[in-house]
């Protein structure tokens, strides 16, 4: 089975801080950033925008855990307000 993806990750520019933002279904506004380690040996961040999570941190050794995480926190932020996301839902759905 596929794994689902709900957020659209866009890549920032090389010169940014920022590595890419996350955008939630159709949405434009960023809900997620991820952050490119400071120096060598630093952990990538990942932070949220959403509501109730705006001071939500992470810390990892590279951006594809984060981006698993964003997933579970945008899981878990739709929890919150009474929805849920079918386990088997397709791409694009």
């Amino acid at each position: 089975m596929n794994e689902v993806k709900r957020i659209r990750w866009h890549d920032e520019p090389e010169t940014s801080i920022v590595a890419s933002i996350g955008c939630v279904g159709t949405l434009d506004p960023h809900a997620f950033k991820l952050f490119k380690p400071e120096h060598d040996g630093a952990d990538w961040l990942l932070t949220s925008e959403l509501p109730g999570q705006d001071a939500w941190r992470l810390y990892c050794d590279g951006p594809e855990g984060l981006k698993k995480a964003a997933e579970g926190w945008l899981e878990e932020f739709a929890a919150s307000l009474g929805a849920s996301f079918p386990e088997t839902a397709k791409e694009g759905e």
